[in-house]
């Protein structure tokens, strides 16, 4: 499995929510908002004004949980996903698909040749 479903990214060896728009991402699951005009990021947590060390304030954040890449991966094209597993689709070569990667001419044929 190459990669994770639509609207998810890949981090490691896990899947985790794309973050909404106007959201940034910070670390692996933390989504944090921008500050507006005016305010500068200090941290994933926290704006500063520019030009004023006092006035600060809290950014919008969110946490997004991470999945395996095994329940929330995609598998690349040409390709189907069976279990945990990829597996090169046959239909994109005009064959069928018998199974664990194994083609043929047939649906008959992949009982009585594959097996």
């Amino acid at each position: 499995i190459s990669g994770c479903k639509d609207g998810f990214v890949k981090i490691g060896a896990l899947c985790y929510r794309e973050c909404k728009d106007g959201y940034s991402r910070h670390g692996t699951n933390l989504c944090a908002a921008g500050c507006g005009k005016g305010w500068k990021a200090f941290s994933s947590k926290l704006c500063k004004k520019r030009g004023n060390l006092t006035k600060w304030k809290k950014r919008k954040s969110y946490w997004v949980d991470g999945h395996s890449v095994a329940t929330h991966g995609g598998c690349s094209k040409g390709r189907y996903r069976q279990g945990l597993l990829c597996y090169r689709d046959c239909n994109n070569i005009g064959l069928k698909n018998c199974g664990i990667g194994a083609c043929s001419y047939s649906g008959l044929a992949c009982g009585t040749e594959i097996w």
